[in-house]
């Protein structure tokens, strides 16, 4: 039974906050490591640049953009690491990856 001072997931802002994450967008962001809350936000400052059709920035608006850590957290549990491939408007893709710190995936220069 969960109360109102605890989440009935394991996926909180708390859990979020204790880690960082190497992001990177090809071609348009340098793989860096961040805070939790900042490499979302950075993300989400360089996506919503891009030129995506509607669903797909909706779509990354939600993950990366509202405020919200749930849906990441839960992408990367497991295995630490998540890649998405965005279909540019005009052809080719953007592929942008997020990997928790000591995770395996992403290196930091």
């Amino acid at each position: 039974m969960t109360t109102a001072n605890q989440p009935s997931r394991p996926w909180t802002r708390e859990l979020a906050g204790t880690s960082d994450l190497t992001v990177t967008v090809d071609g348009y962001l340098e793989p860096m490591m961040l805070p939790f809350d900042v490499a979302l936000t950075t993300l989400w400052q360089v996506v919503r640049q891009l030129p995506i059709g509607e669903y797909q920035h909706r779509a990354m608006h939600r993950l990366l953009g509202a405020g919200r850590t749930l849906e990441m957290e839960r992408l990367l549990d497991g295995t630490g690491s998540m890649e998405l491939r965005l279909d540019l408007t005009g052809g080719g893709t953007a592929v942008v990856r997020v990997c928790r710190a000591g995770a395996e995936g992403l290196e930091t220069p």
